[in-house]
């Protein structure tokens, strides 16, 4: 599950439209993910976790069809980080109609069940930092762990 003490840093910032129109080299707003994965019931970092960031697009006029395309994967070192993620900005502030795409992380390693945070929002120029803490595997049905991100837009 994710660190409820601190689950990512940019809790309660506004973001003014004016910082909206930063944009980079590439004309793209970006911001980045600082992902950390840890053991449940010890905080030990979990090596060789598998890391996973997908894109989560709707369509159509009743949001009846949606396709969720991978993005970029990475293996956790013997620290439980990854490298600083850097993507783009998918959600206009003040434009819910618009904003009906979301990011995904999928956090899984041999031994733990798996998580799944839904609705991870990128912010202009910003790191969100996410602790993951997974849960070791014991007896009984597997399962996997959804979190749900609200929408702050």
């Amino acid at each position: 599950m994710i660190d409820a003490r601190k689950p990512y840093k940019v809790k309660n910032i506004l973001i003014s439209k004016l910082e909206l129109n930063e944009v980079d080299d590439n004309n793209k707003i970006t911001g980045f993910l600082d992902i950390g994965v840890f053991s449940d019931n010890n905080s030990i970092p979990i090596n060789n976790a598998k890391v996973s960031i997908y894109l989560y697009s709707v369509r159509g006029i009743y949001n009846e069809a949606a396709e969720e395309n991978l993005i970029v994967s990475y293996t956790t070192d013997e620290n439980g980080k990854v490298p600083p993620i850097e993507l783009p900005v998918i959600h206009e502030f003040g434009n819910e109609e618009e904003n009906r795409d979301e990011y995904h992380m999928r956090v899984e390693a041999i031994g733990y069940y798996p998580i799944v945070v839904i609705n991870m929002e990128i912010f202009p120029n910003i790191t969100t930092t996410f602790n993951v803490k997974l849960t070791p595997i014991v007896t009984g049905e597997p399962y996997t762990e959804y979190i749900i991100i609200p929408e702050k837009h």
